[in-house]
């Protein structure tokens, strides 16, 4: 026999008991511990649920750094190429005034896309080509000078006081002032203890037909065969011969024919094209061509024919001095 469970209330005023029958105390005994359970496992939810939140803040955390880090290389990066990108202009630049100096015309430039090694390769060729022009054939002033004494053409001779043509220019300067060759050549002539005349001489034998003269040397530096490069020293100013005053008198001549040297004595890189007009009656595309063709590379050929440019000196003509 089940027996009921008293539960006794007690106040001041009076006591009160109440019957539980078993049944109903193991049902409030069952919803306590359904309770329990339904908090516990609340509990657990919210602690994974908080744990989740903590990974999530962490791995937004990172993210954030990870823009940031992103944002700063993408800066540097644009910085880099805002860099690079003024230092391109600037090569294009100067290599577009390398171009302009090297005669190539806004058509012949390669528009910007194009890779720099074909400008650059093609730049070089036209400077190699300039350069060679410039060593071969003369250029520039054979000594430092005061003054042009007596220009090229038509004058009255200083000792006959006749009419005749003369046949170069007379450079004033100094007893002993170093004379240098205006281009690469073989003396052709090298006359020295000579007091008629042109006087102490040389004479240099340059490629294309060109020749040049030095006369009224007081001392001669090569001797006859000899290869001298340009800039090379030749001799030394003097008094010697028909003159009246230490000078160097100074010919161009091309295939024996005179001609005016001051054109060839300001020639020079920066006014490279400017001598086709104004000696424009010498073949200067045909020296060109020649020069370009010497500086392809060369295939060792037996059956390949000898360059007409490196026919040997001595074939040459040599002139003899005549007085002025």
């Amino acid at each position: 026999m089940i027996h009921p469970l008293l539960v006794t209330i007690t106040t001041r005023q009076s006591a009160r008991q109440f019957k539980l029958r078993s049944w109903l105390l193991w049902v409030l005994l069952g919803c306590w511990m359904i309770t329990i359970g339904l908090v516990y496992s609340y509990q657990q939810q919210l602690q994974q649920a908080q744990q989740a939140l903590t990974l999530s803040q962490h791995e937004f955390d990172q993210s954030l750094n990870s823009i940031r880090e992103l944002r700063e290389a993408e800066q540097q990066l644009f910085t880099q190429l805002d860099s690079q990108y003024d230092r391109w202009r600037h090569f294009d630049n100067r290599l577009q005034g390398v171009e302009v100096l090297a005669g190539l015309s806004e058509v012949d430039i390669t528009p910007i896309p194009t890779p720099y090694q074909g400008r650059l390769a093609q730049v070089q060729h036209k400077i190699q080509l300039r350069q060679q022009m410039l060593t071969k054939i003369p250029n520039g002033n054979p000594m430092e000078y005061r003054r042009v004494s007596s220009q090229f053409g038509s004058r009255k001779h200083p000792i006959s006081f006749k009419r005749h043509r003369h046949t170069g220019v007379d450079l004033r300067a100094d007893k002993g002032q170093p004379i240098y060759a205006t281009a690469d050549g073989y003396v052709q002539q090298a006359r020295d203890n000579y007091d008629r005349g042109y006087g102490n001489m040389v004479t240099l034998s340059h490629q294309m037909g060109f020749d040049t003269r030095y006369a009224h040397m007081n001392s001669v530096a090569v001797k006859y065969g000899q290869f001298v490069r340009k800039g090379e020293l030749v001799g030394y100013c003097g008094n010697s011969g028909d003159s009246t005053a230490s000078h160097l008198h100074y010919e161009v001549r091309f295939l024996g024919n005179a001609i005016d040297p001051k054109p060839f004595m300001s020639w020079n890189l920066a006014n490279y094209e400017q001598i086709f007009e104004t000696v424009g009656t010498l073949p200067w595309d045909s020296f060109q061509a020649e020069l370009t063709q010497q500086l392809q590379p060369l295939e060792p050929q037996l059956s390949q024919q000898v360059p007409s440019s490196m026919v040997p000196l001595s074939s040459v003509a040599t002139f003899t001095s005549t007085g002025k």
